[in-house]
């Protein structure tokens, strides 16, 4: 439950909160809807190892960590978590409640739905839209638009299973 996470220490407590809650985006969800009960400011974490345009837009809540690279005209939505040296093309549209894993890249004109997860080195082609709910596996080559609420696995990535809003996705 929402009320059972110690809201003051969550950063440190991304485990529990992720047993607690399914997935994390999905808590993180409900944590934007607190913001508007309790007038709580959400910050945006940005490693100071990274490399972000002038002309890319990071919204509130979301974690950019050590080595990622966001380049010109993208798009970040609130409360996303791009992993360390991940990459982000230029013209790229990334939704609310995204996650990449390490490594994870994405070529140019990529658009990626919320609840999504890249996985850990895995690559996105340009001009590929990553629907709603949908995981890609790690060290999985997406070259096709993604279908809502399936993970991917494999190179070219393949349709692997359907997925429920809110499944795990570890």
């Amino acid at each position: 439950k929402l009320e059972d996470i110690d809201h003051e220490n969550i950063l440190d407590k991304k485990n529990e909160i992720t047993e607690k809650s399914g997935e994390i985006f999905h808590l993180l969800e409900e944590l934007s809807k607190f913001k508007l009960n309790k007038n709580t400011n959400f910050a945006t974490l940005i490693h100071p190892n990274t490399y972000i345009s002038n002309h890319a837009k990071i919204n509130i809540g979301s974690i950019i960590c050590c080595d990622v690279n966001v380049n010109i005209n993208t798009y970040i939505g609130k409360f996303c978590i791009l992993n360390s040296k991940t990459s982000i093309d230029h013209d790229n549209y990334i939704s609310d409640f995204v996650g990449t894993g390490p490594g994870a890249k994405t070529g140019g004109q990529v658009k990626i739905n919320n609840f999504s997860f890249i996985g850990i080195n895995s690559s996105i082609k340009n001009n590929i839209k990553v629907d709603t709910n949908t995981v890609v596996g790690g060290n999985s080559f997406l070259n096709k638009n993604s279908k809502k609420n399936s993970t991917y696995i494999g190179v070219p990535a393949k349709i692997k299973k359907k997925r429920r809003i809110g499944e795990k996705y570890l």
